[in-house]
């Protein structure tokens, strides 16, 4: 949808910039359709809920691993598989503090209190009272020569 409508707002002579969310962070169903609409006028800029790949230690790694079995990286690959590991790390911390298989009651309990360094943030993810992932950040991306280049990132505001 929004490849359809960036091409037809250039079409039309809108060159402001267009600015749009992490679900058109996505080569394949984004990007290529997009052709030149994205890097023509003011560009296109497109969050992200993850750093590009490369800033943070072992994204890279596991882009290529990805790649290879599966294809072009997708959006939330990333973060997909961190959510995995840090889910996968509190049922293991859960067990080994109720010393038998954990309930939901425990695996949250324990998720909560876990602060587990992955691939999709720079930060440590670990959660504030309300639950809220305090390693959350939002990348900044534009077009350029058809890739993605992250501009800026900006950290979860507390509160």
């Amino acid at each position: 949808m929004s490849v359809s409508i960036l091409r037809a707002l250039r079409y039309t002579g809108f060159g402001q910039f267009f600015a749009t969310g992490d679900g058109c962070w996505d080569m394949t169903n984004f990007l290529e359709p997009a052709g030149e609409a994205a890097t023509t006028a003011e560009g296109v800029l497109v969050l992200s809920a993850t750093p590009e790949l490369g800033r943070v230690p072992g994204s890279s790694n596991f882009a290529e691993r990805y790649a290879a079995r599966f294809g072009p990286i997708g959006n939330y690959a990333v973060y997909s598989y961190n959510s995995a590991r840090v889910l996968i790390a509190a049922i293991k911390a859960a067990a080994d503090e109720a010393k038998r298989y954990p309930s939901r009651r425990d695996v949250t309990a324990a998720m909560r209190k876990l602060r587990f360094k992955g691939i999709a943030h720079g930060d440590p993810v670990e959660w504030d009272e309300k639950g809220d992932n305090l390693a959350a950040v939002t990348a900044l991306n534009v077009v350029e020569s058809g890739y993605f280049r992250q501009v800026a990132e900006i950290p979860r505001t507390p509160g």
